[in-house]
């Protein structure tokens, strides 16, 4: 995802019953949802107490002082079968927030944004996911972003190119389609690139069957000997 500055922002990694990158605040029960999702294999199912409203945070590392008055913006898709149930924020130093409307309850996914501009006293910038007590609501493909970030790590099973980059077209449709990017352009902030390079297929036994007459080749672990085109959509 171009300059987004949260871990596991599509919630697809979860364990030891938890989301990892995220703090849950209001003892919410959450789980990896997997037959109700915007995108990827899963989803954030959060079930708020009865007591208090449910919370999935994180605050990113960043240097304060220098996005101090620059323009943040958090966005994520919410899933809720009930009106004023779900929304989306973000937490300046704990008492001072920047809010999105709330879901319209119609059982159906939606994109909620947040954009403000970091106060000057800002401690921190903290993107929060919330449910009213008693709620429930799904989170998924969740993005922020305070200005470009200029490096991004190429996925391990990648160890030739990348030899394309190619970027979300919709913002309404993480799926897809992809297009190439033109010659000098600049990827556009919260838009997924496609990037595709070489990896390396196993090890191919090239024996001739039995008694050594006939059969045709084959793939058995253990090595490696040829190239195969990988791609990681989930950036």
């Amino acid at each position: 995802m171009v300059d987004d500055l949260l871990s596991n922002s599509d919630f697809e990694t979860f364990a030891s019953s938890a989301f990892t990158g995220w703090t849950e605040v209001g003892s919410p029960t959450t789980s990896a949802e997997t037959t109700l999702m915007m995108h990827g294999s899963q989803s954030a199912k959060v079930v708020a107490d009865s007591g208090a409203a449910g919370q999935l945070t994180q605050a990113p590392t960043t240097n304060i002082r220098e996005v101090t008055s620059k323009t943040a913006t958090f966005k994520c898709w919410v899933y809720a079968t009930a009106a004023d149930t779900a929304r989306i924020r973000m937490d300046w130093d704990g008492t001072n927030f920047e809010n999105s409307d709330y879901h319209s309850g119609r059982d159906q996914w939606e994109l909620l944004s947040v954009t403000a501009s970091v106060p000057s006293d800002a401690t921190q910038v903290k993107a929060i996911c919330e449910v009213v007590a008693s709620g429930t609501a799904y989170f998924d493909a969740s993005w922020m972003a305070v200005g470009p970030v200029y490096k991004y790590t190429v996925p391990t099973s990648i160890i030739g190119g990348p030899y394309y980059v190619t970027q979300q077209y919709s913002e309404t449709d993480p799926d897809g389609p992809y297009y190439s990017l033109p010659s000098r352009a600049v990827p556009t902030t919260g838009r997924r690139l496609r990037i595709e390079g070489i990896g390396l297929l196993e090890s191919a036994d090239l024996g001739h069957g039995h008694g050594g007459t006939g059969g045709a080749p084959s793939l058995h672990g253990g090595g490696l000997c040829g190239p195969v085109v990988l791609q990681d959509a989930g950036w």
